[in-house]
């Protein structure tokens, strides 16, 4: 099911006044998350998911703690340098 919410869903979220997302919306639409607009509806609507993944969006992405050489995948360890011979 999808939930739909409007700017009081935003305000402990982000912090921010219900008027002040209400300019944001306006003068400042790449400061939200991205809005729901159905046909004839001028509310502030947000999908909550589109919401959620938005501030998802900001997370920091986690750093690979591997250090070490890469492997080329196309690599076998039955394969020899230079073309020698196995033993």
């Amino acid at each position: 099911m999808i939930n739909i919410v409007g700017p009081d869903y935003l305000v402990p979220i982000l912090h921010l006044p219900v008027d002040t997302i209400k300019v944001y919306a306006r003068q400042y639409p790449d400061r939200l998350p991205p809005r729901f607009r159905p046909p004839g509806i001028k509310k502030l609507l947000w999908v909550e998911a589109d919401v959620l993944a938005w501030i998802d969006s900001f997370r920091p992405k986690p750093k690979s703690i591997f250090k070490g050489r890469k492997v080329n995948p196309a690599y076998s360890p039955d394969q020899t340098v230079s073309g020698g011979s196995t033993v």
